[in-house]
């Protein structure tokens, strides 16, 4: 094809989001279309639509990967159940970027190997919970590709993805962190050069009521971080989950507020401040996972909490979870209160708890069927 034909307004170029080397790729595709009398580029904007599904069966898988996260993050944007954050959005998007890099970046999708996936998902150097992280990640991605019908991809069926329960701490795990991190507050204060730096103003001490409220109300750490005063209904006793801090997604979502979870609320103010403000003020979700860390580590240092300890931030959201689920709550409830999108993600907690299902089915007052 001439020069003169790629001067058309329809021609692919970066602005139109390719990189340089895809523009060029599909400018090269576009061009043995026209060759073969299946694409007319003075008289169609783009391939037509049996064109166009040929062109996927030549789609990259990163070029694949790009269309994926763009179009979740899109769907996130105009609020859809499935669609993804921001926050959700900066995590994926490099894992899947490295995921396609690593393994045939520049080779059409429909070229991609189950050996090829999982030497990537089951690498050595990840722990078993990044292996079942990447697993749900490619997993949602080949979903994607077949329902477009983009390339026909499955999961490979791997022992490594059996359900296992997640670091989850207990309620006497967070006490002895929350303790360790008041020790940790005022040695900071005491070397402080500023005389008026005093526990617990001018602190980190805030942190501590955080992780509570996230154990309460078994929230992310996201979540917890920006919720803003007008959320907190201290009289309703409940807490809205939505907004402009929505989280991975998901549509608005009001949950019971916990008695404890008020009085945390009550303590910083929910009530009383401006609807806007965040509870806790705007610091980074890092500082506090780094927080959450160091007290966890002055824990097992003091000896409140076993050397093998390795429970995080996150893991307070599962400790509730299972705290429920001792509980005897309904699974549906429990569910519904940690915002899962499906009971599989809940049922995982009962591996925990067996003895509670078992005396739960015991209980049950069942007569035979007739015959019986």
């Amino acid at each position: 094809m001439t020069d003169s034909l790629w001067k058309k307004d329809n021609a692919p170029t970066q602005d139109q989001g390719y990189t340089r080397t895809e523009a060029k790729r599909e400018a090269d595709y576009r061009e043995a279309l026209y060759r073969r009398g299946e694409y007319d580029p003075w008289t169609e904007e783009s391939p037509s639509v049996s064109t166009q599904s040929r062109a996927e069966e030549h789609m990259t898988l990163l070029a694949a990967v790009r269309r994926y996260v763009e179009e979740k993050r899109n769907a996130g944007e105009r609020g859809e159940r499935h669609g993804w954050g921001e926050e959700t959005y900066k995590r994926y998007k490099p894992t899947l970027e490295r995921f396609a890099k690593d393994t045939t970046p520049s080779r059409s999708v429909t070229r991609l190997t189950e050996t090829q996936i999982r030497s990537w998902v089951y690498r050595e150097d990840l722990s078993h919970e990044s292996k079942r992280t990447y697993y749900r990640m490619v997993s949602a991605f080949l979903a994607w590709l077949r329902e477009n019908e983009i390339a026909d991809l499955s999961m490979p069926p791997e022992l490594e993805t059996r359900s296992t329960v997640p670091s989850w701490a207990s309620r006497e795990q967070l006490a002895a962190v929350v303790s360790a991190w008041e020790d940790v507050c005022r040695e900071d204060a005491n070397r402080n050069s500023d005389p008026s730096v005093t526990f617990p103003a001018g602190t980190r001490w805030w942190m501590q009521a955080a992780w509570r409220l996230s154990f309460w109300q078994a929230l992310r750490r996201s979540e917890v971080l920006k919720i803003r005063c007008g959320s907190v209904d201290l009289e309703g006793r409940s807490l809205l989950i939505g907004g402009d801090y929505v989280t991975k997604g998901k549509a608005d979502a009001t949950i019971p507020l916990v008695g404890p979870a008020a009085e945390i609320a009550r303590d910083w103010g929910a009530g009383e401040r401006p609807d806007g403000e965040r509870l806790f003020g705007r610091s980074r979700a890092d500082k506090v996972s780094r927080g959450f860390t160091e007290a966890r580590d002055r824990a097992i240092q003091d000896g409140s909490l076993d050397p093998d300890c390795e429970i995080t931030m996150h893991s307070l959201r599962h400790g509730r979870a299972i705290d429920l689920t001792k509980k005897g709550r309904h699974i549906v409830y429990v569910s519904q209160f940690l915002r899962h999108s499906s009971l599989d993600s809940t049922r995982e907690y009962l591996q925990v708890v067996p003895r509670h299902l078992q005396q739960e089915m015991e209980d049950l007052d069942e007569s035979p069927i007739a015959g019986e």
